[in-house]
C-alpha cells in the first residue's frame, strides 16, 4: 500500500477488559475490515497513553470494566488536550449505563453484542462528520 493511501486508512482503538471479547473482535475485522488498522488493549491507562501518544480516527470502549469505566475513560478523553475530538463509541448492555453515556456526551452507544456491520457504519459516519480535523497526537 502506497504511503498516501496508508496515511488516510482509518485507525480504531478498541478497549475491552475481556480478551476472549478482543480476540473474537480482531479476528472478525482482520477479516471483514481489511483497510481499517485496528489496535486492541484491555487496559485503560494503556489506551488513554495510546490516545495522547499517537493517531487514531476513532475510539471503541466497552462501558463494564474493573477500576475504570466507559464513563471514566470518557471524562478523561474529552478532558485530554490531544484527543478530546476523537469520535467515541460505547459498547454496552446495560440501559443504565446507555443512558449515562448518552447524557454524558458520548458519540454512539450500542448494544453488545454488537452487529459488526452496524459497528463500522457507526464509525463511518462519525469519521466522515469530523473529516479533517485532528483526533491524536498534536501535530
Amino acid at each position: 500500500m502506497s504511503q498516501a493511501a496508508e496515511s488516510h486508512r482509518p485507525r480504531i482503538l478498541f478497549l475491552d477488559d475481556e480478551e476472549n471479547v478482543l480476540d473474537g473482535l480482531k479476528r472478525l475485522t482482520r477479516m471483514r475490515w481489511p483497510d481499517w488498522e485496528c489496535v486492541f488493549v484491555s487496559n485503560a491507562i494503556v489506551a488513554l497513553s495510546l490516545l495522547r501518544a499517537e493517531e487514531f480516527s476513532a475510539f471503541v470502549c466497552d462501558f463494564s470494566m474493573p477500576r475504570m469505566s466507559g464513563l471514566e475513560v470518557f471524562q478523561m478523553v474529552r478532558r485530554c488536550d490531544t484527543c478530546w475530538r476523537i469520535p467515541f463509541v460505547c459498547l454496552t448492555g446495560n440501559t443504565a449505563a446507555r443512558e449515562q453515556m448518552l447524557v454524558a456526551g458520548a458519540d454512539s452507544v450500542l448494544t453488545k453484542p454488537c452487529d459488526l456491520g452496524e459497528l463500522r457504519q457507526t464509525l463511518s459516519q462519525l469519521m466522515n462528520n469530523r473529516d479533517g480535523e485532528c483526533c491524536g497526537k498534536a501535530a
